[in-house]
C-alpha cells in the first residue's frame, strides 16, 4: 500500500545525500533523508537537556514527539511543532548525539513508521542505512553506495570546512570509522548490503555517473512494468468506455506531450478521472480525496496508478507540496477544481486550492471537460455517449508570492472555469 521506492543505503561520505536529491529530481520524485528524522529526534533531545543516548527520557520523548517532514523533489524539511528546524539538524552536536540515539529500538520503530507514512504520499527516493533491509525489504529498487575511507573523509572534510568548522582529514576518518563500528554492530537494522542491492562504488565516480548508474537501474527493473501496467490499464478503459457508451475523444492535440502540466476538469462521475487518464498519450498523477484512502483495496489501487491523497477540509500543506513536485519534474497532474462531483447542470463554484496551486507552479493549464459519464446525462445505458473534450492551454503565470498574489487568485479560479464551460458547449 504505497508508491514506488528507490532505497539508497551506505555509510557515511559515499555521496548518498547528492545522488538521491539529483535522482529524485531527474524522475520528479520525493527525496527523503531518513537521516534527518533521527537527527530531528537527536534536537529534541538535546533542547530538553538530554545527552545521554540510553536517558529514560528518551522513550517519552519518542511517544509526544511533534515531527513533521515536507519532502520536496531536491529538498526534506523537517518541523518540529510549527518551527523549520531543517537549518540546525546538521549541527556536530547533533550529528553526534543522532548516530547514538540511532542504536535504539524505539527511536528506529518510530522512524521507520514516519518513513513508511511518507512513502504512501507518492514515489520516493529515500536514503539511509537500513532502508532496502529493514524499512523498505521489497523496494523496487534498492543501491547500496560505498567509498574508500580515505575519499569519505576528504569529502566530508570539505563539507565541513563549507560550514566553518575546522579539523584535521584524520580526526574526521577516525569519527567515520567510528560511526561505521557502531552501524554495523548495532542490535537492531545493521547497516548492510541487501542481497539484491546494485552496489555503487563512488571512490572515483563523480556524481553524474553515479546518478546515471541509479536511474539506467530504475529504468531497466522497475519502470517497464509500471508502464506496461499503466498501459493495459488505459487499454481496458478506453476499451470499455467505447463498447458501452461510444466514447469521443477531442482536443487531445492541444495537451503537450512533455513537461509539467495541469489538467482541469469538471466532475461528475468516479469515472472522469479514469476516463481522462486512459485517453491521453502520457502518463498523469491525480488528486482525490483522503477518505478514499481509508478502504485498504481502494487504497492499494490509487497508490499503484499515482494517486495523491488530499484533505479538502483544510489546507493541506503535504498534498500541495506533492503536487507541485510532480509537476517541477516534468508530469502532468489532473484536479477538478469544484474539489468534488457536481451533479446538475452547469458547473460548481472552484476552490481556492486550485489558483493557489497553478500560481505557484506556472505551468500552463489545459481544461478538460467530461461530458456524459453520469449516467443521469445519458439517454440509455448503451451507446449513450461520453465525450471527453481537451481545450487550449492557458498561460497562468508567474504570480507574485505574498498578498499580491493572493489577490489574483479570484481572477485564476474564475479564468479556468470559463474555459471549462466553454468546451461544455455543443
Amino acid at each position: 500500500m504505497r508508491h514506488a521506492v528507490i532505497a539508497i543505503d551506505g555509510p557515511a561520505g559515499t555521496g548518498k545525500t547528492t545522488s538521491a536529491r539529483e535522482v529524485a529530481r531527474r524522475l520528479g520524485f520525493a527525496y527523503i533523508d531518513s537521516g534527518a528524522l533521527y537527527r530531528a529526534i537527536a534536537l529534541a533531545a538535546s533542547r530538553d537537556g538530554i545527552e545521554d543516548p540510553d536517558d529514560p527520557r528518551v522513550g517519552l520523548l519518542l511517544e509526544r514527539l511533534p515531527i513533521h517532514a515536507q519532502p520536496g523533489t531536491e529538498t526534506f524539511r523537517v518541523r518540529i511543532g510549527d518551527a523549520d528546524v531543517t537549518a540546525h539538524l546538521r549541527d556536530p552536536d547533533v550529528t553526534s548525539l543522532a548516530s547514538k540515539l540511532a542504536v535504539r529500538a524505539d527511536a528506529r520503530a518510530r522512524v521507520c513508521a514516519w518513513l513508511r507514512e511518507l512513502a504512501a504520499t507518492g514515489p520516493a527516493v529515500i536514503e539511509g542505512r537500513d532502508i532496502g533491509t529493514t524499512v523498505f525489504p521489497d523496494a523496487e529498487l534498492k543501491v547500496f553506495m560505498t567509498a574508500e575511507l580515505d575519499e569519505r573523509a576528504r569529502r566530508r572534510l570539505l563539507d565541513l570546512r563549507k560550514e566553518g568548522i575546522d579539523t584535521r582529514q584524520e580526526d574526521v576518518a577516525r569519527s567515520i570509522e567510528e560511526r561505521d563500528s557502531r552501524d554495523t554492530a548495532r542490535e537492531v537494522a545493521p547497516l548492510r548490503r541487501a542481497p539484491d542491492a546494485v552496489l555503487v562504488d563512488t571512490t572515483r565516480t563523480d556524481v553524474e555517473g553515479q546518478v546515471g548508474r541509479i536511474i539506467e537501474e530504475w529504468k531497466r527493473r522497475a519502470h517497464p512494468r509500471r508502464q506496461w501496467q499503466y498501459a493495459t490499464d488505459q487499454w481496458f478503459v478506453r476499451a470499455t468506455a467505447r463498447l458501452l457508451w461510444g466514447l469521443c475523444v477531442e482536443g487531445v492535440e492541444n495537451v503537450p506531450r512533455s513537461g509539467g502540466v495541469v489538467l482541469a476538469s469538471n466532475h461528475k462521475s468516479y469515472l472522469d478521472p479514469l476516463l481522462v487518464g486512459a485517453v491521453l498519450p502520457r502518463k498523469i498523477y491525480y488528486l482525490a480525496k483522503k477518505e478514499l484512502f481509508h478502504i485498504p483495496l481502494v487504497a492499494t489501487w490509487l497508490r499503484a496508478r499515482n494517486v495523491i491523497p488530499i484533505d479538502r477540509e483544510g489546507f493541506d500543506r503535504a498534498a500541495l507540496s506533492r503536487a507541485l513536485d510532480v509537476l517541477a519534474g516534468g508530469s502532468a497532474l489532473l484536479l477538478f477544481p469544484e474539489g468534488t462531483r457536481i451533479r446538475r447542470a452547469g458547473l460548481g463554484p472552484p476552490r481556492e486550492g486550485i489558483a493557489m496551486l497553478v500560481a505557484r507552479a506556472n505551468v500552463p493549464v489545459v481544461p478538460v471537460h467530461v461530458r456524459g459519464s453520469w449516467h443521469g446525462e445519458r439517454d440509455r445505458w448503451l451507446g449513450g455517449g461520453i465525450r471527453v473534450r481537451f481545450g487550449k492551454p492557458l498561460g497562468i503565470g508567474p504570480v507574485p508570492e505574498g498578498r499580491s498574489g493572493r489577490l489574483l487568485f479570484p481572477e485564476i479560479s474564475d479564468r479556468i472555469m470559463r474555459a471549462i464551460a466553454e468546451l461544455a458547449a455543443d
